[in-house]
């Protein structure tokens, strides 16, 4: 069985089972992105300093959210919905992310508040400059 190419390295690192169980859902751009967060954690459960032993805490983490059946159960559903035209990919992504929005008292709000904020860090004759523009 041919596996569709993922940019997530992690998925090409999985152990084949992990790779099968996701290879349905990745001919969505949606559900890929959803795959694709699977290796976003830090790896803070362990300390660790080699690249490699890294590299395999971060595969190890993402197969076991691969292989999750609530996350399998999930993606199925989501991935029914799709393909039945219930909803369109635009329509699941949006309720998603309107998801994250909605509980301000979330971890996962405050995780998309920071990420998706835009921050400038000006230095101080950057900043000066900028004040007297708009003052003038």
């Amino acid at each position: 069985m041919a596996e569709p190419s993922c940019c997530c390295t992690q998925l090409n690192n999985a152990c084949l089972s992990a790779r099968q169980a996701l290879s349905p859902f990745l001919k969505h751009k949606v559900l890929r992105r959803i795959i694709q967060t699977f290796g976003n954690g830090d790896g803070t459960g362990l300390q660790q300093t080699e690249d490699e032993a890294r590299a395999s805490l971060e595969v190890r983490e993402f197969e076991s959210w691969a292989l999750n059946p609530r996350v399998q159960e999930l993606l199925s559903n989501a991935l029914a919905l799709i393909e039945s035209g219930s909803v369109s990919e635009k329509q699941l992504e949006h309720h998603l992310v309107s998801q994250l929005k909605a509980s301000p008292s979330s971890e996962a709000r405050a995780e998309f508040d920071a990420a998706s904020r835009c921050t400038v860090v000006l230095g101080p004759d950057q900043l000066v400059s900028a004040l007297n523009e708009h003052v003038s």
